[in-house]
């Protein structure tokens, strides 16, 4: 898993934690379910505090990302699909 993800593709945010640990705890509970090519993104939230986003990704094409997000979903795991050139 990366601690930044790139920001010229599409990605799947299933989770945004105030604190790493919970984030990485995140992480290894969706590696256990098999899901694999996780980032944790440090950003910035609305009201400016800190905040790590688990994401799944990249993915080159939007389309792609609404794929596996279905996907992620028949895996009981939801996630909205992001746009990683607007993560903050």
């Amino acid at each position: 898993k990366n601690i930044s993800a790139p920001q010229d593709d599409y990605g799947i945010q299933v989770g945004a934690f105030s604190d790493i640990k919970t984030a990485e705890r995140a992480t290894e509970s969706l590696e256990k379910k098999g899901i694999e090519n996780l980032v944790i993104h440090t950003g910035t939230s609305a009201n400016n505090t800190t905040v790590f986003r688990v994401i799944v990704g990249p993915f080159e094409q939007k389309a792609d990302a609404q794929k596996a997000s279905e996907m992620l979903a028949g895996m009981e795991t939801a996630g909205l699909v992001i746009d990683m050139n607007n993560l903050r």
